[in-house]
């Protein structure tokens, strides 16, 4: 009983931390940065088996707000060996800061005497600012019985790595993809002020014969 309550209090609070009026969030949307795959390590402990576990995470963007969301778990227990292999997708809600996150998948959990399929059920926050973000997620996972572990870690974000382009919302001239360059018109001197002088003949006069007779004497 105490083991519950723990967990149902462990992500009370992670929701309490999040969950804020979503007009809020569309006034702050400038505060998230520029989606990308992000991978790290992270550290955690599983309730259920008592034991410390290692593993790493990869968030690939694939839609507006969703990842998906492949994790691997290494379980240090003894005698034998226990790992988990984790396919989620993870959606972030329309919230104020953008940094929680709910999702769920499926859980390959392989053990010394076999291997089980599971569902995953996890909540977290993750930082959305800078390259390098922390986070700490509580997971539930649900078949053959069910564990609850807690664990947080880091994520990098590559810069070079380019995200899937997001069509939503946008008009069908935005939507293109690759996007257009617009293209500069080259720009033109501005006219001379100066005004030029008049080209004057200096030709020699032209003299025409005198049609007057002279004077008789």
């Amino acid at each position: 009983m105490q083991g519950t309550l723990l967990r149902v209090t462990l992500v009370l609070m992670l929701l309490a931390l999040a969950v804020q009026p979503a007009d809020a969030h569309r006034r702050r949307r400038a505060v998230a940065t520029a989606p990308g795959p992000r991978f790290g390590p992270h550290l955690g402990y599983n309730f259920d088996v008592d034991e410390l576990l290692l593993g790493a995470q990869l968030s690939w963007p694939i839609a507006t707000q969703i990842d998906l969301y492949p994790t691997f778990d290494y379980y240090f227990v003894s005698p034998g060996s226990l790992w988990a292999l984790n396919v989620d997708l993870k959606y972030r809600p329309p919230t104020r800061y953008g940094v929680w996150y709910v999702g769920g998948g499926l859980n390959l959990l392989k053990a010394s005497g076999g291997s089980d399929t599971n569902l995953n059920l996890l909540t977290g926050l993750e930082g959305r600012r800078g390259r390098t973000r922390p986070y700490v997620e509580a997971k539930f996972i649900l078949g053959n019985g069910s564990a609850f572990q807690l664990v947080g870690g880091f994520s990098w974000r590559s810069p070079r790595t380019r995200s899937f382009p997001s069509f939503a919302g946008r008009s069908a001239r935005e939507s293109r993809w690759p996007p257009r360059t617009t293209r500069r018109p080259p720009r033109r001197p501005p006219p001379s002020t100066r005004r030029s002088a008049p080209v004057v003949s200096r030709s020699p006069p032209v003299r025409t014969p005198s049609l007057a007779r002279p004077a008789r004497r």
